[in-house]
């Protein structure tokens, strides 16, 4: 999630913290040990006994990293499927291995990343210069062109484009470019959180959370102080808040999706000396590889660990300053950071576990150099043998995108990049596909144009 400028030039303080949490664990083995210790091995062992049995949070060392790219400069896009896909600060995006953090692709934005978001097989960019990139294809392709202001986060859903602004404006546009509705509130800035599902969108700002149903009606909103991050959790969505409302004191919060209903609030915070919260943060939820399902929140360079009642289970410093985004698929947490550090824990007791008893490996680790700007002109081909053909024409004012080639319904128009549509023009893209609600295709992939 981006952070007001304020925020953003606090990453230097954010490591001062970390080491606390060590001595602390230290002097807890001390005193629960009653007799001489035979091995090292032994006496962590007997601290975590003593941890689990007191009924209080283990305070970690750090989080059992197994890989991390260092860009150099804050992330805050991250997705991740089959792939970790994120953008920086300087419009850097990658698409990473899962499982080693090897580079696969790579784009470079005109501008700063503002988010990373899915939409079935499709992988969208927002941008600060006021479009949205496709990323399905070797060139970052303008999908959307916004106007007006500075967009804080965005949503595609079913080809729809969803745009919270820093003005404290919501806007919903159709595939085809046309606004479908807007609500603003000039109160309801750094709209940090805008999620989508089939009841609705999620807006969260400075007034709290609210949802609104598809067609704009608002169904509910939950005061929770100002709203930094949130992520939909099967029938609740989980929000940070309180960095501006409660002077820093940045809590979790649980709501309920039907109601709005907030089941539990927990304030995000470590005893841990020097420890103090940045606005930089983010929010998860994940059931473990046991199945037990558990709550994250990233705040102020610690990861917070709590259980399905709002108890806090572990509490853990990143060593890479505060998460400005976060996902959890089992014990694997995914990170990006406002260092610019994209890596993966794996956060299991067996990991964990390992890494107090100084068992756990040296993570993978490696520096991405800068990227350098690549030309966007399409690419030009006499091939039609691969892909579909697809056309340009003029229709009622506007250049609309046709596909020609066979078995494909011919009076169906075709999402397409906008900027460069040409009467006439005929383009191969590496596929079409029909949109899951119907009317329209998509195109998905390589561009280029026909000879």
């Amino acid at each position: 999630m981006k952070k007001p400028s304020a925020q953003r030039s606090t990453s230097a303080k954010k490591t001062a913290t970390k080491k606390s949490a060590v001595k602390r664990a230290a002097v807890k083995k001390a005193a629960t040990k009653q007799a001489p210790a035979k091995k090292a091995a032994v006496k962590k062992a007997a601290v975590k006994k003593a941890a689990r049995s007191s009924g209080g949070p283990r305070r970690y060392a750090g989080l059992p990293v197994v890989w991390q790219v260092n860009s150099g400069k804050q992330t805050v896009g991250l997705w991740v499927d089959d792939h970790v896909w994120t953008g920086n600060d300087v419009g850097e995006c990658y698409k990473l291995d899962k499982s080693t953090g090897k580079l696969v692709s790579s784009w470079k934005l005109p501008g700063e990343c503002v988010a990373v978001v899915s939409d079935d097989a499709w992988r969208y960019a927002g941008c600060n210069d006021g479009c949205i990139y496709d990323l399905t294809g070797d060139v970052a392709r303008v999908a959307y062109q916004l106007g007006g202001a500075r967009h804080d986060w965005i949503e595609v859903n079913q080809g729809v484009l969803c745009v919270s602004d820093d003005r404290g404006t919501i806007t919903v546009i159709d595939v085809d470019g046309t606004t479908r509705w807007q609500k603003s509130d000039p109160k309801a800035t750094e709209a940090w959180v805008l999620r989508t599902a089939a009841d609705g969108l999620y807006h969260g700002s400075m007034v709290g959370l609210r949802k609104y149903d598809w067609s704009g009606k608002r169904k509910w909103e939950t005061k929770c102080g100002d709203v930094r991050y949130g992520a939909i959790d099967g029938d609740d969505i989980i929000v940070t808040s309180g960095f501006f409302t409660a002077s820093g004191n940045t809590c979790i919060s649980r709501i309920e999706r039907a109601k709005g209903k907030e089941l539990w609030r927990k304030e995000a915070r470590t005893k841990s000396s020097g420890f103090y919260s940045s606005g930089a943060e983010a929010c998860a939820a994940s059931a473990s590889s046991e199945g037990t399902r558990r709550f994250f929140a990233a705040v102020g360079g610690y990861v917070f660990c709590y259980d399905d009642k709002g108890k806090l289970q572990w509490e853990a410093p990143t060593k890479c300053e505060s998460l400005c985004n976060m996902m959890v698929q089992g014990d694997a947490l995914y990170f990006a950071s406002a260092n610019g550090a994209i890596g993966r824990a794996d956060i299991s007791p067996a990991a964990f576990a390992k890494l107090e008893a100084g068992a756990w490996p040296a993570p993978s680790t490696r520096s991405q150099g800068r990227l350098k700007e690549r030309s966007r002109d399409v690419e030009r081909t006499k091939d039609t043998s691969k892909g579909v053909v697809v056309e340009c024409v003029k229709e009622g004012g506007k250049v609309r995108v046709r596909v020609i080639s066979k078995g494909y319904r011919s009076d169906w128009f075709c999402q397409f990049p906008r900027d460069i549509r040409e009467v006439g023009a005929k383009f191969v893209v590496d596929e079409v596909r029909e949109a899951t609600q119907g009317g329209f295709y998509r195109v998905l992939g390589n561009i280029k144009r026909l000879d």
